[in-house]
């Protein structure tokens, strides 16, 4: 099977696991199509500065233009390749990757072909809404007073679109950081309350987080699969791009069953 057939293949694929509605987005994200390279990657170190925060051992590095500020940050993708497909979690910025290139961490890669071969062709989606919900958790960053303040927003799943902090009677918006954390010029209080926004139209209020710089504040409100949504209209399914073939044809092996709890939801049809 040339690089072509197999992206087309995998594209169908990942089409085919967005309909399984106790795991997936009924309204997919549009394919993207590249180039996976195995990259050892370190989730400390990492743009999307998750130290501590990243969930599992999958984890990839996105374009800059996917990247966007961080705004990819925290986000799950769904990558297809020859062996079948993995969910990985979005924690770095790949500077050289091209608009449909992924950098993968070790056992991430082996879950979609075969080490030894370095690269390989890909399709995936970023996944809405990803299972299960985590509750949101938040952290202020070192350095943080009630004169100047950033704050990093955790298990969101979804991207974030916006965060607001209360001000009295209003709210005032955040500036987003390209190290993912959200900034307040003026500070926040000793105790404050932030709005969370993610990208499909989903807001939840937090309140009485406290200015503890480096800790990790947890609570029991979810971004999202408490309310349900209006439809939206379906989006078209054509891939964003085509890759060359690859040099060597690769064989497609059947999908593996899933190994892992991480990998439960993703499974290549029948």
């Amino acid at each position: 099977m040339t690089g072509l057939s197999l992206v087309t293949a995998v594209s169908v694929t990942l089409f085919a696991i967005h309909q399984d509605s106790a795991c997936a987005d009924p309204i997919p994200a549009p394919t993207r199509t590249g180039k996976a390279y195995l990259f050892n990657m370190n989730t400390g170190t990492g743009n999307c500065s998750l130290a501590g925060a990243a969930k599992g051992t999958l984890f990839a590095s996105v374009s800059p233009q996917e990247y966007a500020g961080s705004r990819a940050c925290g986000t799950f993708l769904a990558v297809a390749g020859p062996r079948g497909i993995v969910r990985v979690q979005v924690v770095d910025q790949c500077p050289g990757c091209r608009l449909g290139d992924l950098d993968l961490n070790q056992a991430a890669f082996e879950r979609i072909t075969d080490r030894g071969k370095g690269v390989e062709s890909i399709a995936y989606r970023q996944i809405r809404d990803p299972s299960p919900a985590k509750a949101l958790s938040f952290r202020v960053k070192p350095g943080s007073s009630t004169s100047w303040a950033a704050v990093q927003v955790i298990d969101h799943g979804n991207p974030v679109k916006l965060v607001e902090l209360r001000a009295g009677d209003d709210w005032l918006d955040l500036r987003r950081g390209t190290d993912n954390y959200w900034v307040s010029a003026k500070g926040a209080g000793k105790r404050f309350d932030l709005r969370v926004s993610d990208a499909y139209g989903s807001r939840r209020t937090v309140h009485d987080l406290e200015l503890e710089p480096g800790r990790v504040q947890r609570t029991k409100v979810k971004l999202y699969g408490t309310a349900k949504r209006k439809p939206e209209p379906a989006v078209n399914e054509r891939p964003l791009e085509r890759p060359a073939p690859l040099e060597q044809p690769t064989p497609v092996p059947a999908p593996p069953k899933p190994a892992a709890a991480e990998n439960r939801c993703f499974r290549a049809p029948a």
